[in-house]
This record gives structure tokens, sequence and C-alpha cells, in this order.
């Protein structure tokens, strides 16, 4: 039977902060991840993406839909962060939006349904922002407008 992790991942400087709650199994790689957060974020897939350890890139940034990466090779279970560790884990995706995600691990011995699929979005606050929008503070100016019901900003060509 697999071990199942409880990962938070959270939209860093996201206003108002968005976040999902995903259970996936230990042996799972970062390309794997990155097909996650791709799903759980409605996002479309056609921006290169990397993740870090800390400062330091672990493997070279992936393009969309290549058919290897050195992601395959790299597993949670090796190198996802425990709780507390002073190195995050964190996946930037769109390196002109710059879409920056902390992925904390919130229980390595997660107890899914039997019945459930191997990753399950548990829990979550917030619509994710379309791919292609300009980065958290472009999304941030958007949402106050859509809240408050006033137009858009001029320069803002739309989705």
């Amino acid at each position: 039977m697999s071990t199942f992790y409880l990962l938070k991942i959270t939209l860093v400087d996201s206003k108002p902060c968005i976040w999902r709650r995903v259970a996936a199994p230990s042996d799972t790689s970062l390309r794997e991840l990155h097909y996650v957060i791709q799903t759980v974020m409605a996002w479309e897939n056609d921006h290169p993406h990397v993740f870090y350890l800390g400062k330091n890139p672990l493997a070279e940034p992936s393009v969309p839909f290549s058919s290897d990466s050195e992601e395959d090779d790299l597993i949670l279970e090796d190198i996802l962060p425990l709780k507390n560790r002073k190195k995050p884990l964190t996946y930037v995706y769109d390196f002109g939006d710059d879409w920056i995600h902390e992925i904390t691990l919130e229980d390595k011995n997660y107890q899914k349904s039997e019945d459930t699929a191997d990753f399950v979005c548990i829990d979550g606050e917030f619509a994710p922002p379309p791919d292609d929008i300009g980065g958290v503070y472009e999304y941030a100016d958007i949402y106050v407008c859509l809240k408050n019901k006033t137009p858009l900003p001029k320069h803002y060509d739309g989705w």
C-alpha cells in the first residue's frame, strides 16, 4: 500500500490567498506534481516551469509537453521538506507572469479513502487566476475591480 502525503500548495503573494490541499502518493515525481498543480489551478500548461528547494533549482526548467524531463527522476519522498524545514519546495510557472507556489508537507502519512484516485484535491480557497493574466499583482487589480463591479484598468487587454 502506498504512503500518501497531504500537501498544501499556496500561490505566493495572491490576494486573497489562493491555495489547494492535495493528497498525492509519496513516490510522485516532480513532473507528475507539475501536472497536478496545473490541474488544480485550472491552467493550460502553456509555459515553462521549474521547481526549487530553497534558492536551488532541482532540475533544468521544463517546457510544456516535453517528452523527457529531469523531473521524472525526482521523487517527493526524496526531496520534500519536512515540517518547519528552512528550505521550502517552490514551483514557478510561466516565467513572464511568475506564478510562484510554495508547497508544504502537512501530513506524511495521510490516510485517504481507497476508492479515490491517487491524486485528490481535498480543499482550497478562491478560484485560481486565468493563465496569461499578468501575474499576482495584475490579478489583484482585476479581482478588486470585479469584486467592486468597477471597470477594468484601461491597460488591461482581457483574457
